[in-house]
């Protein structure tokens, strides 16, 4: 496998870096969710949220109840009783506070809430970055596992349970003359595979959480594996996300000095 970098011209990467700075700072992005419980078969109630909601037997359906008091709309209407949602209605909470029902990639269901009002998202200053090096896009390998349904587990932020992710794909790339493996796996999005890592620079220059990239489903073969997009986990960015932890196996042994490093905030 040649492992001649690859040059990618500055701007492209700089067109990135403000892509995912108008994404966590936009209504719907990392730094304006509040709020991410999972929602239950037993009837519950969120602090600071108004209703009592659950999760129903149909898939992704889930009821909330309240009463005019309460002032929650869905998909704009005033509610007085119990209704079922879908994950695409709209939850208003109020004139800064909406929310949507989510579905991880195992079934469990969520209540995101953003708030236009959020702290992290007024403190927020930047997104630190290593200095872009062409280097650390690698040529890399997109190998399908021979056991299409090869698993493993992995905890999660806010969350001391295991849960099961299935990881069809493994990136396969050399270093400094010796191979690697990561494994990715499954996420939210059926297009998309993650890979969550770790290295020499985790809890050091980077988040403790280690760090995310995106892989594209695609056939079997060569790509570009490019660690100058490396992304911060969304709980850096707000304290409720439930982020999946990177399993042992995606340790890398060495610093990637590439990508994203804190999100520094204000204050």
């Amino acid at each position: 496998m040649t492992m001649k970098p690859i040059q990618y011209p500055p701007l492209t990467h700089e067109a990135w870096k403000q892509g995912r700075q108008s994404y966590v700072t936009s209504p719907s992005g990392n730094l304006s969710v509040v709020a991410m419980p999972p929602l239950r078969q037993q009837q519950q109630t969120f602090q600071g949220l108004a209703g009592s909601w659950s999760r129903l037997d149909a898939p992704d359906s889930v009821s909330v109840t309240a009463t005019l008091a309460d002032g929650l709309l869905i998909d704009g209407q005033p509610i007085h009783g119990t209704v079922t949602l879908e994950p695409s209605t709209v939850i208003t909470f109020s004139p800064t506070r909406t929310g949507k029902v989510v579905r991880e990639v195992d079934g469990t269901l969520y209540l995101q809430v953003w708030d236009s009002d959020a702290p992290n998202l007024k403190a927020f200053k930047e997104i630190a970055t290593y200095p872009y090096d062409a280097a650390w896009a690698v040529n890399a390998e997109y190998l399908l596992n021979p056991d299409a349904h090869r698993s493993f587990e992995v905890s999660r932020a806010n969350d001391t349970a295991l849960h099961t992710r299935n990881a069809p794909v493994n990136v396969h790339f050399k270093w400094d003359g010796s191979e690697y493996s990561l494994a990715a796996y499954t996420t939210f999005a059926e297009h998309m595979l993650i890979v969550t890592f770790t290295d020499e620079t985790t809890g050091r220059e980077t988040s403790v959480a280690g760090r995310i990239m995106l892989v594209p489903r695609m056939p079997e073969g060569a790509f570009v594996f490019d660690f100058n997009q490396a992304m911060l986990l969304p709980h850096e960015f707000s304290a409720v996300y439930p982020c999946p932890q990177p399993p042992t196996g995606n340790h890398l042994p060495f610093a990637v000095t590439a990508g994203e490093k804190a999100v520094l905030f204000t204050c």
